[in-house]
């Protein structure tokens, strides 16, 4: 839809238009339509793209090239990243100088050094007689010759001075005192005295690296105004910008100075109000000002997210930041248009959005000649088992798994991969990170099949560990759907937004549902009615958890979802 839009605002007028959008997946799909229209001038800002045809459009590769070609940049960037390259050698140089542990030698010349320049009579107590000719050598008790650093290494484990060596100590009268006070010195005593020396030994050091991470710093922003000069000419004469809303953020100055005169923003149910506004310009001292704001979304569905609870519309705090601009708008009376022909689900699953939410949505006849599913006598099926999540037994968890259900969503994988479907048309959904932390680690200790995990569900997988304290074994990897033919995509619900697949595996606590039809849309977690076949799908497994799994024992589920039950457009059975 945002493509046909831009279409129409290409075709017909002259202005640019910048594309903000919530995931790099639905962001590639626009460039990829705008590149299809025969449109030349686009430039995609960000670098997590996965389209092979918009690698010419990177924003970065743009300016690689517009650089090379001239000759007088290409060079000052040339300059500036070896002053870099030259100013970071020195830097890691100093750092490993740094983190040396102090020794009689080391760093700098270390404890013999300074005491040398700083400290010659306390040098003197800790130097190792030498032999009295050239063919004599000092030995100690086991007869190995004594190291110059024995002394030191003596007193610093805050060991006294060895008697047998006194005889061969040459001090004078008014030194003694001093020599023995030196060595009767407490073992904190001597450690406060190292770290002084140590301190002073390194400070000179500590001023060198300062000044050159001052020096440093000062190149890279002259490195990164040049790459920004550069980028900005690039977006200047673009015609189509495409920006995840993260990507908006981080050029902000340069889109604000671009001014497009239109900007479209898909999946904009999901964009925090804030990220939208940022993404305007304003047109303040003189510069150009945004003229047209299309928002294309659903707030029906996903809403923001928000990761703290006092923030949310739901904690009644008043702040309601997970309320899109989107969402506003609309509730506010803002004509609005909805479409209401669908072109993804087979009707036993666009049936049951239709009861719960969307009473006008329609069919396209398209969806009606979807094949059957490959070994199933049902296109949309329930299965039901009884046995309860990990750690049932203690207490409420931040986080959900099941390691039978776990099991059981990767053999109907596998059992679906021997019907002759490929991976790339199987996705495993849950809406707990802790049962896709599950799913991911035992689909890979399979020889068949491996588990690709996006970005988003990678970082959020990784903050989990961070909580709870836990360190996994084996790592989400970044999602990479054409580079290994098993990879079957696992995510979270909320981060599947967006995106489609021919069969989905849904995961959820005490339920594994299959749906098949390409792109199914999840509903936001926030609509109770649709709660099985939304973002809250945790809802029907806790029912059906606590209540013994039975369906004369379900009766605070939705009648409406047994009513779809009744008409047998779907199939629940117990295993």
């Amino acid at each position: 839809m945002g493509a046909a839009v831009a279409r129409v605002i290409r075709e017909n007028t002259q202005e640019s238009i910048l594309c903000v959008c919530y995931t790099n997946h639905a962001l590639d799909q626009f460039l990829e339509h705008m590149v299809d229209a025969g449109e030349k001038r686009i430039v995609r800002i960000g670098g997590r793209s996965k389209s092979e045809r918009l690698a010419e459009y990177q924003l970065k590769e743009l300016a690689r090239k517009k650089s090379r070609n001239e000759g007088l940049a290409n060079r000052l960037i040339k300059q500036v990243h070896a002053r870099l390259f030259s100013l970071k050698e020195k830097l890691d140089e100093n750092i490993k100088i740094l983190k040396t542990p102090i020794s009689w030698t080391e760093p700098s010349g270390g404890i013999h050094e300074f005491l040398r320049y700083e400290k010659p009579e306390v040098l003197a107590f800790l130097h190792v007689p030498e032999g009295n000719d050239d063919e004599f050598t000092m030995v100690g008790r086991k007869g190995k010759a004594l190291s110059k650093d024995f002394l030191w290494t003596s007193w610093q484990k805050g060991e006294g001075f060895p008697s047998w060596l006194s005889p061969h100590m040459i001090l004078d009268n008014d030194e003694y005192p001093a020599f023995l006070a030196f060595w009767k010195l407490s073992m904190n005593e001597r450690a406060t005295e190292i770290a002084s020396w140590r301190k002073d030994i390194l400070s000179s050091l500590t001023y060198d690296l300062e000044d050159l991470a001052k020096e440093f710093k000062a190149t890279a922003k002259e490195d990164q105004a040049l790459c920004r000069e550069a980028e900005g000419n690039i977006l200047a004469q673009a015609r189509i910008i495409g920006a995840t809303t993260s990507g908006a953020a981080t050029y902000h100055d340069l889109l604000t100075e671009k001014a497009a005169g239109v900007v479209l923003v898909e999946e904009a149910g999901e964009v925090l109000e804030s990220h939208i506004l940022t993404s305007l310009a304003l047109g303040t001292e003189g510069g150009e000002s945004s003229k047209h704001l299309v928002l294309i979304g659903d707030h029906k569905q996903l809403p923001p997210k928000v990761e703290n609870y006092e923030l949310t519309a739901t904690s009644g705090c008043g702040y309601d930041l997970d309320c899109s601009l989107f969402e506003r708008l609309v509730s506010s009376g803002l004509p609005s248009v909805t479409l209401d022909v669908q072109h993804r689900m087979r009707p036993s699953i666009s049936a049951l959005i239709r009861l719960q939410t969307y009473p006008s949505l329609r069919d396209h006849e398209s969806v009606t000649k979807y094949p059957q599913v490959k070994g199933s006598t049902e296109n949309l099926m329930f299965i039901d088992h009884d046995v309860l999540e990990d750690g049932a037994n203690a207490g409420d968890s931040t986080t959900k798994s099941n390691q039978y259900e776990a099991n059981l969503c990767i053999e109907i994988v596998r059992f679906l991969l021997l019907q002759g479907y490929g991976t790339s048309q199987i996705v495993v959904l849950t809406p707990y990170l802790g049962q896709l932390r599950t799913i991911i680690d035992k689909m890979r200790q399979l020889r068949e099949i491996e588990a690709l995990v996006s970005d988003r569900d990678t970082d959020e997988l990784d903050d989990l560990d961070s909580e709870t304290g836990e360190q996994q074994h084996i790592a989400p990897a970044a999602y990479r759907p054409t580079e290994d033919k098993r990879a079957v995509r696992c995510s979270s619900i909320d981060n599947y937004q967006g995106e489609e697949a021919d069969v989905v595996v849904i995961s959820c606590k005490l339920l594994v549902s299959y749906f098949v039809r390409i792109g199914w849309r999840f509903i936001g977690r926030d609509s109770q009615e649709i709660a099985l076949f939304s973002g809250s799908l945790k809802q029907m497994g806790e029912y059906w958890l606590h209540e013994r799994k039975t369906k004369s024992q379900c009766t605070s589920l939705p009648c409406s979802i047994w009513y779809v039950s009744h008409r047998k457009l779907c199939y629940p059975f117990k295993i």
